[in-house]
């Protein structure tokens, strides 16, 4: 579900919004470019194994916030959970699991358990520890402004 995110009110997991404005979308800068921002909001964290491949990855989340603060519309948003044998998530790691949204519109956000379920340890894994956790990857003609808030660190876990 898309919601304003400047008419945005949540306690706990109820959303509210702003009905009584009367406004729309804001409008789309045809130069601007879409900034995807990841917020975990409470505990993130993933049982520390070990697991093999095909295993599922135990994990935990409260609530995720993924919103588009840039000043475009993204074409596609990629959120994944990846495995990456540093501390820097990106795209490219190993993806245990993915969810899309598109197209995603400027000033819009999601909040919930937005993450994809039933995360399994992909075919060619070499053993070893690995970073788990979220990144967004945004495709599309329009290239994403700001990829510094893209990603939710949780623990690590072991690959046997």
């Amino acid at each position: 579900m898309f919601i304003r995110h400047s008419h945005v009110f949540c306690v706990g997991m109820l959303l509210l919004t702003c009905v009584s404005c009367g406004e729309g979308p804001s409008p789309v800068a045809p130069t601007g470019h879409p900034d995807m921002e990841l917020i975990a909001l409470g505990a993130f964290s993933v049982d520390a194994g070990p697991y093999a491949e095909g295993d599922t990855l135990s994990f935990d989340h409260d609530a995720m916030m993924l919103s588009n603060i840039g000043q475009a519309t993204a074409d596609t948003v990629l959120l994944k959970l990846v495995l990456s044998p540093d501390s820097t998530l990106t795209p490219s790691d190993h993806v245990v699991a993915v969810r899309v949204f598109a197209p995603f519109p400027t000033d819009y956000l999601l909040i919930g358990p937005i993450l994809p379920r039933e995360p399994r340890v992909p075919p060619g894994v070499t053993p070893d520890t690995y970073y788990f956790g979220a990144c967004v990857e945004v495709r599309g003609s329009t290239p994403e402004i700001n990829t510094a808030n893209n990603q939710v660190d949780a623990d690590t876990v072991i690959i046997e």
